[in-house]
């Protein structure tokens, strides 16, 4: 390729370096305005919950419990996953409010699952 055809591809690259910026700016924008960011602080927030409700249980739980109660944590993780898809896809057929919908049942079932295993920890610890 010649100097003299790589004029035009020049000419054009500014603008559409530009648009893309433009796009990139608004995108971040149009999602904060969904309310999706604050969606996922919640359930940042209730997750580390879990974490530290599962580790104040299995201090009280034999080896054995500590592994049963692994296993069915990773599956209770996996369910959740999958529920809250199917909640939020049959919901909204996959729209734009499904991923909101989504976030919004793992907050909901992760809360329940703290519960759970709070109430299952007073149990162990009652004489």
């Amino acid at each position: 390729m010649t100097k003299e055809d790589m004029q035009p591809a020049k000419k054009y690259m500014k603008p559409i370096l530009i648009i893309l910026l433009m796009i990139a700016v608004f995108s971040v924008h149009a999602f904060g305005q969904t309310g999706e960011t604050e969606l996922y602080a919640e359930l940042k927030t209730v997750d580390t919950e879990l974490n530290v409700a599962c580790r104040q249980l299995k201090t009280k739980l034999s080896a054995s419990g500590k592994a049963a109660f692994d296993t069915a944590q990773k599956d209770w993780l996996k369910f959740r996953e999958s529920n809250c898809v199917f909640i939020s896809r049959s919901a909204t057929e996959g729209g734009v409010l499904s991923n909101k919908m989504k976030i919004s049942c793992a907050i909901e079932m992760t809360w329940k699952r703290i519960q759970r295993i709070h109430e299952t920890e007073k149990d162990i610890s009652a004489p």
